[in-house]
């Protein structure tokens, strides 16, 4: 791909990146995302693992950041991951060709006959997405339901398997949780919170809740306050008995929406057109793009780590200082 804005011609090639080049000079490209850095161009999905940052792509599997920089993760089902969820012990990376698991020194961990059947089932299926419940527990998602896997005194993996038919939307494209709940997001049925035990509470979906119910992301801050990501039409914010619709109308940088990460304040926002910050009351947008530090203004991936914001692009990652003044969020570039 090609663009040229005048002052810069940006190209994008396949395997490395997005690469700049001021026009009318011979200087050289200059690459966003040097490769070499990290294990893919195209961050899908971070998270930590027993204190270290974990990242997923959609073409060279996960890679973990170590002291002595990134190292790739050996042994998945696939290249393309979909989730990573961590209980504490184990780390679990969804892909599009089954459930990997890692231990606690990111070795890779057999599912064998000791585990529950549900989840050596669950190692040869297509995973769409993973995520941690709380201490010694995750759900990962498939094209055929919900799986909750977590560990016993005995250090046993135990797992209870959702199906369609009772509750979990079919396409299921992101998950959350919060409590004992969790929410799940999907490609045409838009969300449906549930239990631990199965049958959904709750549902949520368009036109009375969302936009459109083809949700990409979402993050529960509450029971009672969800941020959804939808496809083509914005974020959605829910607390109470109240909703909210933001989209480019009032500041969202991009309609069209991959990755929220929220909290009391308010929510980052990835776009395919750059990364925003809404405030929780919706009279605060604020954008980052180039300018601000973003290899690329597709944004793929958030991750919030206390005052750090990790942000993941199609021309790799960057990390931002968050700090608030005066009611304002701002995210500031971290080297």
């Amino acid at each position: 791909a090609l663009a040229d804005d005048g002052a810069h011609l940006w190209g994008g090639v396949g395997d490395a990146g997005l690469h700049r080049v001021a026009l009318g000079s011979a200087a050289r490209a200059r690459a966003l995302r040097p490769r070499g850095e990290i294990c893919s161009n195209h961050i899908t999905k971070l998270t930590r693992h027993r204190g270290k940052l974990v990242a997923g792509s959609f073409d060279q599997g996960a890679c973990v950041l170590e002291d002595q920089g990134w190292r790739a993760l050996p042994g998945l089902g696939s290249p393309m991951v979909h989730g990573l969820a961590s209980d504490g012990h184990d780390l679990y990376v969804a892909t599009s060709n089954g459930i990997s698991r890692f231990d606690r020194r990111m070795v890779p961990k057999k599912i064998g006959r000791r585990d529950a059947l549900v989840l050596r089932w669950l190692s040869r299926t297509a995973a769409t997405g993973a995520v941690e419940l709380g201490p010694g527990q995750v759900a990962l998602s498939s094209a055929h339901g919900l799986v909750r896997v977590w560990r016993k005194r005995n250090g046993r993996t135990r797992a209870r398997f959702t199906n369609h038919e009772e509750g979990v939307p079919f396409a299921v494209t992101a998950l959350s949780s919060h409590g004992r709940e969790v929410f799940i997001g999907s490609e045409k049925e838009g969300v449906k919170a549930m239990g631990y035990g199965g049958a959904p509470a709750r549902r949520y979906q368009d036109p009375v809740d969302l936009p459109e119910s083809w949700v990409m992301h979402l993050d529960a801050v509450g029971p009672d306050e969800l941020w959804f990501a939808t496809c083509q039409r914005g974020v959605a914010h829910l607390q109470g008995d109240g909703h909210a619709w933001i989209g480019k109308h009032n500041g969202l940088v991009d309609d069209r929406v991959i990755a929220i990460s929220a909290d009391r304040d308010g929510a980052f926002v990835a776009t395919l057109g750059g990364l925003s910050w809404v405030s929780a009351r919706h009279d605060t947008a604020r954008g980052f793009g180039l300018a601000a530090g973003l290899p690329d203004p597709r944004g793929a991936a958030l991750y919030r780590d206390g005052d750090e914001l990790w942000v993941g692009t199609e021309a790799g990652l960057a990390r931002f200082q968050v700090s608030r003044a005066d009611g304002v969020t701002v995210a500031t570039r971290a080297r």
